[in-house]
């Protein structure tokens, strides 16, 4: 029997909320906090690996249609992210020029 798109969903959130914990707590705040910053794309990419974890997991479990919906929202996140980043490497050459 597959589980609900409602497990499915705080599953996710579960997934993305253990990677970022684990990410702090290897990193430390102040080092957390710039690397975020920095990298205003890396939240969306580290989302999107989530999305990828969970749809996977629903694959082996038999719930193609919702891992369909998750991996649609992981293309998503991993577009938003990829262009945060484009941005912040145009700005930071901006910057870097007029200094």
């Amino acid at each position: 029997m597959p589980l609900s798109g409602a497990f499915w969903a705080v599953f996710e959130v579960a997934v993305c909320y253990l990677v970022f914990c684990a990410v702090f707590a290897l990193l430390g705040q102040s080092r957390t906090e710039s690397y975020f910053r920095q990298n205003p794309g890396s939240a969306f990419i580290i989302a999107f690996l989530s999305c990828i974890v969970t749809g996977g997991l629903a694959v082996g479990l038999g719930d193609e249609s919702v891992a369909d919906s998750i991996m649609t929202h992981g293309f998503y996140l991993v577009v938003v992210g990829l262009g945060l980043q484009g941005l912040e490497a145009v700005w930071h050459r901006r910057r870097s020029k007029a200094a």
